[in-house]
């Protein structure tokens, strides 16, 4: 009873949780009016943060999520909320905008589904007042995806935004707001944070920094916080009565990655773009923690008007890596405290940057050893024009750039280029996504390497890198195929599918179909697929006058593959081939599958130590100079048997305590692929002794109760410590009054003596009846096996005597 109270609750757990997880606690916004309270069939933005903050029904909206530990999520549609007032979230929430997709083509960047397209849901302060305030109450926490925050207002601190929490933005824009400190974003507190990814600041205006300011002290302390922006496009704030773009105050750390910051325009006699220094322009001073972090790392700082673009003291630590800075109407760097020639160090530290160095009205101002070293390893631009450098003299706004605008690097080949400049430790990410090719993971064969660009683009070249693997079962690769034709098959049929991705379903459908359609026409043994087109870096087209940038996707239809087999060794120190051509190795690029598939003829597993090598090469049908080539490394290894969970048999003591098992029925060497593909042919599946018997059967696990009888006993293949059966093998009850039935544990061995995973076969007593079985534990009876045994031998007895 106690078993079934247990498996019940389980029961009742597991659909619970269920349930759970198929409700949906999300607040949906349902109109565009700033309504509070007045309406009970519609639910606004104001009235779904109140419903958030309570956890009840308010207005028009749903309680949300009352598990107070939970995040409630609020959903947006797209169109304009116009605010009559600035939103104060007492609750951490996450608000979501239209997501800005279409499901009818892929995205150009990344040539996946689906395409990106523009915000398509817009806050707007009107002008009035600022969009959002987290400062009261507990400082909540605030995340926003996929919004703009337009015409935000504040006679004071944050335009658009002012923080007293955590914050999260992610595809969100802020343009056209004001305010005395902050035009966008004010930081306040000692518990505000920021990050803030993928977006465009535009437009926005301040006396003290017209894009992000701060507060300084909390309680009579350097207020801490940390600030990320990355992938971001700040352009045209600023004016002419702006004194920063960023004004630092306490003790930040921040960190800007893949940004472009261009346009900008401050007071050209006060105005930073980067105030980070205890010491104003104008002689006043600033709290600014000598424990304060400002990194700027592969940024594109260009055509910006301002007296600076980093203002700064030898107050915290400053480090500039891989940043366009110039083409400023300003100095690169203006040292705050006097002469910088008879500094030491200032900690600041310039490593691959292109910046000015030669001009005094436009350079950098740094101490003599952060200038010695700025000389080695920059590109010095004091003499250069922006159009020298970049594709065009304006940025460029379009779907190849996600709707932001940047600065395209342009491919000179020379000693003036942003492009390949050799050195590493550039963001991850360029702006739009892209996965940089560093030094530290550069595997290729071409004679150019493929480096960090200067600035926040990558300019994108055809680079392949080496691919390393090893075989895999190809059962496996089938039903994972298989799995996933089901699940678009059951979306499609599904009427809760929304309409827009039915397309793109049937899209992954046909292809996941032709993929397992090739799959099981491939004829070869112990084949290893690789994707020549997965994990590299594909080339772009460039217009004759640099305006269009069109990436050139990785596939068939744009690159033609081809390969050659290398030989079985290892690569020495200096990624150069050691070894051997053999020519049972062979690689081929199959079309249909768009896989290249390695294999062996005679197929042997690779010895240890070694690897299998092949070469291919990538080139770009519309350009055969572009080409790109590198190692295909491989590694032939033996895929073990697969078994069923369980296989039954039934056996009936009254007619015979033995019956025969054939476990090698149930069993599939298949994995390996096609055995009758080798040379010499004929392999067979299970394993076979030196006399051609087969002996391929392991029994793990054999209750006493039950003996294992076989034509052959012999120790296993590879443990002789082990006994291993083959042919006729029969299971045998010890006893004729035996009436239980028993689970034995036994695995298969293939032809290579190696053992698949373990299976049960379960011998089911007919002496019990159907759903009546008990199975023994282990190899004993157990207890409760042993009562029985002793209570069926007493009532047999009772039953011999005389009455």
């Amino acid at each position: 009873m106690l078993k079934s109270r247990k498996a019940f609750l389980t029961l009742a757990v597991l659909s619970a949780m269920s349930l759970m997880a198929a409700e949906d606690t999300t607040i949906y916004v349902t109109t565009f009016d700033d309504e509070d309270g007045t309406n009970d069939a519609k639910c606004s933005l104001r009235e779904a943060l109140k419903a958030a903050s309570t956890n009840r029904a308010y207005g028009g909206c749903a309680k949300g999520n009352t598990d107070r530990v939970q995040t409630d999520i609020i959903q947006l549609e797209a169109g304009t909320y116009s605010l009559n007032a600035e939103l104060q979230p007492t609750s951490s929430v996450i608000i979501r905008g239209k997501e800005p997709v279409d499901y009818s083509k892929p995205n150009v960047i990344s040539n996946s589904y689906p395409a990106q397209t523009k915000i398509q849901t817009i806050i707007n302060g009107q002008n009035t007042h600022r969009i959002f305030n987290t400062t009261n109450l507990n400082r909540p926490s605030l995340s926003l995806r996929n919004i703009e925050l337009r015409n935000g207002k504040s006679s004071t601190n944050g335009g658009a935004l002012l923080l007293g929490g955590e914050t999260d933005l992610y595809n969100v824009n802020i343009t056209s707001s004001s305010a005395l400190r902050g035009g966008a974003i004010f930081l306040n507190d000692s518990d505000s944070s920021l990050s803030y990814s993928v977006g465009w600041v535009s437009g926005n205006t301040a006396q003290q920094g017209a894009v992000i300011a701060m507060s300084c002290l909390d309680n009579l302390v350097f207020t801490r916080r940390k600030i990320d922006l990355s992938r971001m496009s700040i352009t045209e704030n600023g004016n002419t009565a702006s004194n920063s773009l960023f004004s630092f105050c306490g003790e930040p750390t921040a960190q800007l990655q893949a940004n472009t910051i261009s346009s900008n325009v401050l007071n050209t006699t006060q105005g930073q773009i980067f105030q980070f220094s205890d010491r104003l322009t104008d002689g006043g001073q600033i709290n600014l923690s000598p424990n304060s972090i400002l990194k700027l790392d592969s940024n594109t700082i260009i055509a910006n008007t301002a007296r600076s673009v980093l203002w700064y003291a030898n107050t915290g630590a400053k480090a500039l890596n891989h940043n366009v800075i110039g083409f400023n109407q300003a100095k690169a760097c203006i040292y705050s405290h006097g002469d910088v020639s008879q500094v030491e160090s200032a900690g600041i530290e310039l490593l691959a940057n292109a910046i000015p160095l030669s001009n005094p009205s436009i350079d950098c101002d740094l101490p003599a050893k952060a200038s010695e070293n700025a000389q080695k390893n920059s590109l010095d631009v004091s003499q250069l024009s922006i159009n020298d450098l970049f594709s065009t003299s304006l940025p460029v706004k379009d779907e190849n750039t996600n709707f932001h605008p940047v600065f395209f690097p342009k491919i000179n080949s020379s000693g003036t280029d942003l492009v390949d400049f050799g050195t590493d430790g550039c963001s991850q990410l360029d702006q739009r996504g892209i996965n940089r090719i560093g030094l530290d993971s550069l595997n290729s064969l071409d004679a150019t390497p493929n480096t960090c660009d200067i600035g926040a683009i990558e300019t994108l070249k055809l680079t392949v890198s080496n691919l390393s693997k090893a075989n895999e079962s190809l059962v496996q690769i089938k039903k994972s195929t298989e799995n996933k034709i089901k699940a678009f098959e059951d979306a499609i049929a599904d009427p809760e599918t929304k309409e827009e991705v039915i397309d793109y379903y049937n899209k992954e459908l046909t292809d996941q179909k032709a993929f397992l359609n090739e799959l099981n026409n491939l004829n070869q043994y112990r084949p290893i697929l690789f994707d020549p087109f997965k994990l590299n870096l594909p080339d772009e087209f460039v217009s004759p006058d640099g305006k269009v940038r069109k990436i050139e996707h990785l596939n068939v239809d744009n690159y033609d593959v081809k390969v050659e087999v290398v030989g079985v060794g290892k690569l020495d120190i200096d990624k150069t081939f050691l070894g051997k051509f053999d020519d049972r190795l062979k690689c081929e690029w199959k079309p249909q599958l768009k896989q290249i598939v390695m294999y062996r003829t005679d197929g042997r597993i690779t010895p240890s130590g070694d690897s299998e090598f092949c070469t291919y090469t990538l080139t770009s049908k519309s350009d055969s100079k572009k080409t790109s080539s590198a190692y295909l490394i491989g590694n032939f290894i033996n895929i073990v048997p697969t078994v069923p969970e369980r296989v039954e048999y039934t056996i009936n003591p009254k007619k015979s305590t033995q019956i025969s098992v054939n476990l090698l029925a149930e069993a599939s060497d298949a994995g390996d692929g096609n055995r009758n593909a080798i040379n010499p042919p004929n392999k067979k599946e299970f394993y076979h002794n030196a006399n051609g018997d087969e002996v391929s059967i392991y029994f793990a696990r054999v209750p006493n109760p039950v003996s294992i009888i076989a034509d052959r006993v012999e120790p296993c293949a590879n443990d002789r410590f082990k006994k291993c059966y083959g042919g006729n093998i029969r299971v045998q009850l010890n006893n004729n009054l035996d009436v239980f039935s028993y689970d034995l544990k036994y695995s298969v061995l293939d032809a290579d003596g190696a053992s698949s995973g373990e299976g049960t076969l379960a011998v089911l007593n007919a002496e019990t009846g159907p759903g009546s079985s008990r199975t023994s534990g282990g190899g004993s009876l157990g207890g409760f096996g042993l009562l029985g045994l002793i209570g069926l031998s007493w009532l047999r007895m009772r039953k011999s005597k005389p009455h």
